[in-house]
């Protein structure tokens, strides 16, 4: 059941509760100002009194995953995790909209392609470094990818979101915490890809379904009451036959690369990351002159 905290309340000596904002899977959200750094965050409470094994891992998997990726410019910041009597608490920066939001505001118009190119390359730089440290994210959407504002007031064009449903791929990882729950090996996923050499395509693949859909919002039915089986045959065969969904060239190039080398352990997110900027440079040459996350001139090609 949802965590009832009024408006008005602090919490941990410096949080104010502004309102609730979502109620997930395991854990409620709310939207609190950090009286301290003058901002404003994310607090996620779980009370322990209502915790299964269900949602207990996956509000570990988040707080491990997140303690461990570092890279501001594709996760939020961590302020601190606590633990109380009551309920587990982790506090994040909290700026900005998510993808789908900005998608679904657009109607059924698409996204420009200098936003969405923008896009692509920072979300596949973003699954490379979490993907570098042993972790799988297992949910990429448009959902779990919000735009967000850094403190020195530029644009960090996307930041990855909602590692609830993560996954380790490395085996006997260093100990993140002192906390015996970290060390708990049902906590630790074994290593899946000696099981499956094609796991980590996975995340890659999901990027490029949103990213198409950027361009035809309904191009796999998933907005449509199509059935779940019909739309992965369609995602499944996009991965196989890109051109008879798109006629965009770099998306299409980033499909035959992830393919290219589909068995092997990695996919080559150097080469993708390539693929995008070369599609950047004959778009507009300022494209490959920025570092798209940290100019003020890269928050124009998002908004």
């Amino acid at each position: 059941m949802p965590i009832d905290i009024p408006p008005g309340t602090i919490v941990f000596q410096e949080f104010l509760i502004q309102r609730q904002i979502g109620v997930g899977s395991s854990a409620t959200v709310f939207c609190v100002r950090d009286e301290a750094n003058n901002d404003y965050a994310d607090y996620k409470a779980l009370k322990l009194t209502e915790i299964n094994e269900t949602n207990r891992k996956s509000f570990i998997a988040e707080v491990t995953a997140l303690h461990k990726l570092k890279n501001l410019s594709v996760i939020p910041n961590i302020f601190s995790f606590f633990e109380t009597k009551d309920f587990f608490g982790i506090v994040e920066t909290l700026q900005g909209d998510s993808l789908y939001s900005l998608r679904t505001n657009c109607g059924k118009d698409s996204i420009s392609a200098k936003a969405a190119l923008c896009i692509a390359y920072h979300l596949f730089d973003g699954i490379h470094i979490f993907q570098s440290q042993g972790i799988l994210h297992r949910d990429v959407t448009m959902r779990n990818l919000c735009f967000k504002t850094n403190h020195k007031g530029y644009m960090n064009p996307i930041v990855i979101l909602d590692f609830g449903s993560s996954e380790r791929i490395i085996e006997n990882p260093d100990p993140l915490h002192s906390e015996s729950m970290f060390k708990d090996s049902r906590y630790v996923t074994p290593n899946m890809s000696d099981q499956n050499p094609t796991v980590r395509k996975d995340d890659a693949f999901m990027a490029v379904y949103l990213l198409l859909e950027l361009f035809d919002w309904n191009v796999f039915g998933t907005h449509t009451r199509a059935t779940k089986d019909s739309v992965m045959r369609k995602k499944l065969q996009f991965e196989t036959e890109p051109e008879k969904f798109t006629k965009i060239p770099w998306i299409i190039k980033i499909v035959k690369c992830l393919n290219s080398n589909l068995y092997e352990e990695k996919p080559n997110y150097a080469e993708v990351k390539s693929i995008i900027r070369k599609a950047m440079k004959d778009f507009d040459p300022r494209f490959y002159k920025i570092d798209l996350g940290r100019t003020a001139l890269g928050k124009q090609y998002i908004m």
